[in-house]
């Protein structure tokens, strides 16, 4: 019984962002005339309407302070060494005792 669900509710939605995407594209195309845009304006406008809602949350997270969730892997090595040598030095180990222990 719950698959079947599952199936419609992802049906309807991909419906509904389909027909929203084709709405942005006519309106942007509209607009485009309106302003004798060229075609690459168009494609930079629609890409930069479709990543909005990305943008707005990473300038939010940025703007409350809160942690990135999307860190380059050399990122993430510096921010766990930070945090080993924090956690030796808590336990008032040096910064390279105990790592090998």
């Amino acid at each position: 019984m719950r698959d079947p669900l599952v199936l419609g509710v992802f049906l309807l939605a991909t419906a509904v962002a389909l027909a929203a995407s084709h709405l942005l594209i006519v309106r942007l195309e509209r607009i485009g005339a309106r302003l004798t845009l060229t075609e690459a304006a168009l494609g930079l406008l629609a890409a930069l309407a479709a990543d909005t809602p990305e943008i707005a949350t990473a300038v939010t997270a940025l703007v409350q302070k809160q942690n990135v969730a999307d860190f380059q892997p050399c990122q993430l090595r510096q921010l766990e060494s930070g945090r080993a040598e924090h956690e030796l030095h808590a336990h008032g180990q040096g910064a390279h005792e105990g790592l090998l222990a």
